[in-house]
């Protein structure tokens, strides 16, 4: 069944002259478009996608610009639950600018038109501004032939596939950044939550949140425990619960089970933290 947000994403970019079955393209890659560069991406959810789509078109169309977008919402909602790939959560909408200066003129531009509207955070790339929906990196602009990352070429180096992974930068150290950084972003030290939370593995990750491994500091001796964070944005559903709403949900119901008398982990605390809520857990030892 073909939900209603779906059959009008379908009419609102029918126009779009190219189509891959899973991207819809604004116009064919021409001779002089740049094989690398500042690649720009815009984040939405299911319910968000139209309505950031609306806002960002008329920008990218008079700039003449190539980007893409899915083909179907469906699609998008694949790419937000981060299980085939998770480095591709939230890449709603890419461009390609031809400039170092167009990349900074258009990621001003649809910071502008798109704030205040809904995205999940994009692994991997870095974020033009705190609380924006424009991301961004430099990267490979097409596929090798195979279907595998493109190669990026830095001057008198070899080449190299642009792959997106934790530890790999979105700005290359051989390039310098030139868009402006948000005055408001305070980074932290490596894996500390918060002062008493610990975190030193995930065990997985997905759209919707990550599980981790953490030392709990707050109490002697120092316990393992298991970390569950609900993402705020992330995988939203038709229905609009996100990340956040479905650990709420879990907590609710781990309570509920363990008032019943059932072995379930006991939950040590809740709290909110940049905008996703996290659920500490017991560990239990044993197999999975």
């Amino acid at each position: 069944m073909v939900r209603g947000p779906s059959r009008q994403w379908l009419v609102q970019i029918r126009h779009l002259p190219l189509s891959d079955g899973n991207w819809s393209y604004s116009r064919a890659l021409r001779e002089e478009d740049p094989a690398q560069g500042w690649k720009l991406h815009l984040s939405a959810t299911i319910l968000s996608a139209a309505e950031v789509f609306a806002r960002a078109e008329p920008i990218l169309r008079k700039s003449d610009v190539v980007f893409k977008v899915p083909s179907r919402l469906e699609f998008l909602k694949s790419l937000n639950s981060g299980l085939a790939e998770f480095s591709q959560v939230g890449k709603f909408l890419t461009v390609y600018p031809r400039s170092t200066q167009e990349a900074l003129h258009l990621a001003d531009e649809l910071h502008r038109a798109t704030r205040g509207l809904a995205g999940p955070r994009i692994p991997f790339d870095a974020r033009y501004r705190e609380k924006s929906l424009v991301y961004y990196r430099y990267g490979a602009f097409r596929r090798s032939m195979d279907g595998s990352p493109g190669l990026i070429h830095p001057p008198g180096g070899r080449p190299y596939r642009d792959k997106r992974s934790p530890g790999l930068l979105a700005v290359p150290r051989w390039v310098e950044d030139p868009f402006p950084k948000s005055r408001t972003a305070k980074p932290r030290k490596h894996g500390l939550l918060l002062r008493n939370l610990l975190v030193f593995r995930a065990k997985a990750q997905r759209g919707k949140g990550g599980v981790y491994e953490a030392l709990d500091l707050s109490d002697l001796p120092v316990r393992r425990v298991i970390l569950k964070e609900g993402r705020r944005h992330g995988e939203t559903n038709w229905d609009g619960r996100d990340g956040y709403a479905l650990v709420q949900h879990e907590a609710r119901v781990l309570r509920q089970l363990r008032t019943a008398g059932l072995p379930v982990p006991k939950i040590l605390r809740e709290f909110t933290h940049n905008g996703n809520r996290y659920l500490v857990l017991e560990r239990i030892v044993g197999r999975p």
